[in-house]
């Protein structure tokens, strides 16, 4: 099921900090990030269509800040336009830091969890010992990946568990296990390269499991260069992107996937160098193919074209017998960019 969070406190915009008004966050995958506010920080045309952002502190003193919030509408009396309410969603929210201006959003490294990773990876960590009429559970942790991509950029696979967690009865046991994309760089980078990255090593697992990749939970770690203030002694946050749907009810089997990763395990690094250090040269056969991948609504026709044009532009972009620059294809580049939660605008 999505979770839903919610976060109540006082939100000010970061060009007026004394100007505070009380009012709850609400998040969920499908429906997003909802800010409902007692009061108005301005009339509705003083704020910039374009998206703005919002900082906020909720009652246990965590620092949130509201990536490109767009106004959509509220109440203002009109002999005072601070009272009343008015709402906003947003692109994203940063949980346990401010960020003043988008510029100072800058981190060292991103771990996310994506959908269907688990059922890719089936690495086992459980051992179940039967000696009848007792038996015996014994875990043990898959070992840390890392691999060079090429760029100064590592990706890296970690594995978080959470348990054993008994009943109060003690008689009912839960464990669960999930894998971690980290993205680390050797020198910090801004948001808007790691959403890059995250949009590009999803299309990599969403060419081997055959459906759509969505990243579940994202946790970022700041840099210290920029002007972040973080209410988090360890300089790690919760990234809140929405999704607009529930990728959790969408189940996909190892069988039903064209690779996992004990297809590849034995030469994952080579292939995942490939994959980033060639993006730039195939983008657009990426963008044409996975654009027939995560269309909620594909159609026989258009799913074809895309095919069929994005094997025509990798064989032009691939052929090495001719000294000529690849000429056009007749489409337009990037016809499916990177998802805007995974990139942020001036706001």
């Amino acid at each position: 099921m999505d979770e839903q969070l919610s976060y109540t406190g006082d939100w000010w915009l970061p060009s007026n900090p004394e100007f505070r008004l009380p009012g709850k966050l609400t998040f969920t995958r499908r429906f997003g990030l909802k800010l409902e506010l007692y009061g108005n920080f301005g009339r509705p045309a003083e704020i910039d269509p374009r998206g703005i952002i919002i900082l906020g502190e909720d009652s246990f003193g965590e620092n949130i800040t509201l990536c490109q919030a767009f106004f959509t509408g509220g109440s203002s009396p009109g002999v005072d336009p601070a009272r009343g309410t008015s709402s906003f969603v947003a692109n994203k929210a940063f949980v346990g830091c401010h960020f003043a201006q988008m510029n100072e959003a800058r981190f060292t490294a991103v771990a996310y969890h994506p959908t269907h990773i688990d059922e890719w990876l089936r690495l086992p960590s459980i051992d179940i010992d039967y000696r009848l009429p007792a038996f015996s559970i014994t875990y043990n942790p898959p070992s840390c990946l890392e691999f060079p991509a090429g760029s100064g950029l590592t990706v890296a696979l970690e594995f978080a568990s959470s348990g054993p967690n008994l009943s109060q009865s003690l008689n009912v046991l839960s464990f669960e296990q999930h894998a971690w994309f980290v993205l680390r760089r050797d020198e910090s980078a801004h948001w808007d390269a790691f959403g890059e990255d995250i949009y590009h090593l999803n299309n990599l697992l969403a060419l081997a499991a055959m459906a759509p990749i969505h990243p579940l939970q994202v946790e970022g770690f700041l840099s210290h260069e920029g002007n972040a203030s973080s209410g988090n002694p360890t300089d790690r946050i919760k990234v809140l992107l929405p999704l607009y749907r529930d990728p959790t009810e969408e189940v996909r089997r190892f069988f039903d996937m064209l690779f996992t990763y004990n297809d590849v395990a034995d030469r994952l690094g080579t292939l995942l160098h490939n994959w980033f250090s060639k993006r730039e040269l195939l983008e657009p056969v990426f963008d044409l193919f996975f654009a027939a991948t995560y269309n909620p609504y594909p159609s026989p026709v258009q799913t074809f074209l895309n095919y069929v044009q994005a094997l025509e532009t990798y064989h032009i972009r691939q052929d090495v017998t001719t000294s000529t620059p690849p000429r056009s294809t007749g489409v337009v580049s990037r016809p499916y960019s990177t998802p805007p939660h995974l990139s942020s605008a001036s706001g």
